[in-house]
């Protein structure tokens, strides 16, 4: 394995080159900036809560649904919740 002598400056080059493909930190939506995989986490752990407590509500209505169910599965279940009413009888003529 060889390796090559490089510069302070094409050091400071890829290091700018870097952070400009992968962005400011500071300018993340999440609470937790100290790494991009902390940030990534933080918003997988949002987005689960989230679909917990959506699933909570579907199941609440009466049409079981699991957190771990896709977020398709879930808008499936929506429409299934029971309303008291058929479609035709909300029609009017």
């Amino acid at each position: 394995m060889s390796f090559e002598k490089v510069s302070q400056q094409q050091l400071n080059n890829q290091k700018a080159d870097l952070k400009a493909e992968i962005g400011d930190l500071s300018d993340l939506s999440t609470t937790d900036k100290s790494s991009v995989v902390a940030a990534v986490n933080e918003l997988f752990t949002s987005a689960g809560n989230g679909k917990a407590a959506i699933a909570a509500a579907i199941t609440g209505k009466g049409v079981t649904t699991a957190a771990s169910d896709t977020f398709a599965q879930m808008a499936d279940n929506i429409g299934e919740i029971p309303t008291g009413t058929t479609p035709s009888e909300g029609i009017r003529s």
